[in-house]
């Protein structure tokens, strides 16, 4: 992360919402891999395919 004190609460927020969801873990992949390519995310994208 280049810039903790920007993403840092996103980070902890994010972490808190995962860890709240009541989805699979398949299913949060699904919804990642869609995201990614909603928003033409190439980065996150190759991470998690």
């Amino acid at each position: 992360m280049h810039n903790a004190d920007t993403f840092g609460p996103f980070l902890n927020d994010s972490g808190t919402c995962k860890l709240h969801m009541s989805r699979t873990v398949r299913e949060q992949e699904l919804v990642i891999l869609r995201m990614t390519s909603l928003f033409q995310s190439s980065s996150v994208w190759n991470r998690h395919v």
